[in-house]
Order: C-alpha cells, then sequence, then structure tokens
C-alpha cells in the first residue's frame, strides 16, 4: 500500500534504557501493510510546533499493533518520550522499502550496533516463522546494560544470539564486528544460503560490508540518516552509491552494500 496517515492510539510505553523508550500503538490497517526495515514519520505534538514529524523504526508489528524504540535526542523525541497511554498519535507510514528476503535465504545473519537493534528485532521475530532459515543474531553496544535492547524484545530461543560490549561487562568483549570476524573465519557460519542484515552505526555498516564481499555472502544493510519529509520529496537525505545519490528515505532505508560508497576512515 502507498504510505498514508494514520491516527494509532498509544496503548503501552516503557523506558528501557535511561532515553530509551518502547512504545505499542492500536494501528491495525498500519500493522497489516508494514514489514520488516520499514519506518514511520511520526508527529510529535499537535499542532505546526515541532514542524516535521520525526522518522522511528518499526521494532515490531502484528495483532494489530506497530512497536516503535527510539532514544531521545531532541526536543521532538523528548516530547514522544512524555507521552502517556490514550493518546492519538498521528503516523505517517509505512515508509521505505525495507528488507528483501532472498528464496534461497538458509541462514539469517544479523549484525545489529546500539538503536540499530529496532528494525532487525522485527526482522528476527519475522524470520523465525520460517521453519528452514537459520537465524543468528550479533548485537555490539558500548555497555552491557544496552543489551535490554534486544534481550527485552526477543520472543522465541529459536535464534542464536551474541551480545559484544566494549566495556567488557558481557561475557564476550570488544566489537561486534570483531566477533563476526572470527565467526567467519572459523567457519562456525555456514555461508551457502546465508544473507547478512545490519543495522547500526556508519564503520559498523562499513566493516560488515567489507566481511560480506570477502566472504561472498549477499549483504543488506539499514541507513540512519535525518530525514524531513520521509517520502523523498525533498532531498534532505541521501547516501552515496555507485549509481549516484539515492534518497534513504524512499530508495532505501535498507540497501545492498555493495552499491554503497563508503566514507574514507
Amino acid at each position: 500500500m502507498k504510505p498514508e496517515k494514520f491516527s494509532a492510539e498509544l496503548i503501552a510505553k516503557r523506558e528501557i534504557l535511561s532515553g530509551t523508550f518502547h512504545l505499542v500503538l492500536q494501528a491495525p490497517r498500519l500493522a497489516e501493510a508494514s514489514r520488516p526495515g520499514q519506518f514511520v514519520m511520526v508527529q510529535a505534538q499537535d499542532g505546526a510546533d515541532p514542524l516535521l514529524r520525526r522518522p522511528i523504526s518499526l521494532c515490531g508489528a502484528g495483532n494489530g499493533t506497530v512497536e516503535l524504540l527510539f532514544q531521545v535526542k531532541g526536543r521532538g523525541t523528548r516530547l514522544m518520550a512524555s507521552w502517556e497511554p490514550g493518546r492519538s498519535v498521528s503516523l505517517l507510514g509505512p515508509l521505505g522499502t525495507g528488507f528483501t528476503i532472498p528464496d534461497t535465504l538458509k541462514t539469517a545473519v544479523l549484525v545489529a550496533g546500539g538503536i540499530g537493534a529496532a528494525p532487525l528485532l522485527y526482522l528476527a521475530n519475522s524470520l523465525v516463522r520460517l521453519s528452514d532459515v537459520k537465524c543468528c543474531f550479533f548485537f555490539g553496544s558500548k555497555t552491557g546494560r544496552e543489551r535490554s535492547l534486544v534481550e527485552d524484545f526477543i520472543r522465541t530461543k529459536d535464534f542464536e544470539y551474541l551480545c559484544v560490549c566494549e566495556d567488557g561487562s558481557t561475557e564476550i568483549k570488544g566489537f561486534v564486528t570483531e566477533v563476526f570476524a572470527g565467526e567467519l573465519t572459523g567457519n562456525k557460519i555456514n555461508t551457502k544460503g546465508a544473507c547478512i542484515f545490519s543495522c547500526g552505526p556508519e564503520p559498523m555498516l562499513k566493516k560488515v560490508s567489507e566481511l560480506a564481499e570477502q566472504y561472498e555472502i549477499p549483504c543488506q544493510v539499514s541507513l540512519e540518516a535525518r530525514m524531513a519529509c520521509g517520502v523523498g520529496a525533498c532531498l534532505g537525505c541521501v547516501a552515496a552509491t555507485i549509481d549516484g545519490y539515492k534518497r534513504v528515505c524512499a530508495d532505501g532505508p535498507t540497501f545492498n552494500s555493495k552499491d554503497i560508497v563508503w566514507s574514507h576512515d
């Protein structure tokens, strides 16, 4: 379906971490039309202040509801964090291209960093319904506290999960890309029929893309960008690709990693 404006009712809100919130909104038609990797533009407050909607990834959809996971980073998200259940919320969506599930998929490898886990949680909980697909989830964070961004949302034990944190407060210390590379080097991931799905900071995505190319594994990356309109009209969120600049909101946010021209270190 084409993106539409929906009036959704906030039915649940909780603070997962300090400044990180999970919202559940009743929006049956939007939930039915949405798929992993897509996002919505959220109106933070009635009226024209703030003027622009905020882009928020869907971290889940089903049973008539959509779920949002976001961090407070500015005035718009601060307003969203103050909402209480029962509030009517204006959403524009579903937006973006979403992830593509190959017909030949046998092993789905998900690599997330921080709040980039949001769209991959939606994907993971969708993939486990496919009985012939194995799912491996690699999550990287700065501290062990952030593991709740994933563990609070795992609704099944049917996929492998590794949490890697930089401060050593979990069982695996380091960078998620280092651990992922080690799994590939040790042949612990069957690359035949595999596909990588990744979302997080650009340096992480660049390294994941390099590993995907090295091991000849198809890879889809979900890019993060500041957005104004969310529908491709303003050209305010572009990414450099081998075919020129593409709009993250309308041509993405998911792209084939081989198509992205990554910035130099």
